[in-house]
């Protein structure tokens, strides 16, 4: 909330134990776009994820045609691990590409020390 307004918001499902994996996404009303919001609050999340509950692994995906979603998992450190074709259905019907990304412990310890 900003202003006593909602921006956003941001999920992060609890932690598959059988894994030790889990996955955050968010949204963010246009309003709101560039500010740098989706990106802290993105790093806070996976701070969390990887320090206090010991995860192994993050992914998370985004529509390919959002470049900037795609940014905000880059700069965590994410890195595309696959695109998968006409995944997702749209209220309007039309199908939409994602992209999917990933972030292991190993590699976010080694990025934030």
């Amino acid at each position: 909330m900003l202003d006593n307004e909602v921006i956003g918001s941001i999920h992060f499902p609890e932690l598959s134990n059988k894994h030790s994996k889990c996955e955050i996404g968010y949204y963010i009303g246009s309003k709101w776009w560039g500010k740098g919001f989706t990106s802290e609050a993105a790093k806070e999340i996976a701070r969390y994820a990887f320090e206090e509950i010991n995860a192994h692994k993050l992914k998370a995906w985004h529509h390919s045609d959002n470049f900037a979603s795609g940014l905000v998992l880059q700069k965590l450190g994410m890195v595309l691990e696959g695109e998968f074709k006409q995944e997702m259905i749209l209220k309007d019907g039309t199908y939409s590409d994602i992209k999917e990304y990933g972030l292991l412990k190993d590699t976010w310890n080694h990025l934030h020390r």
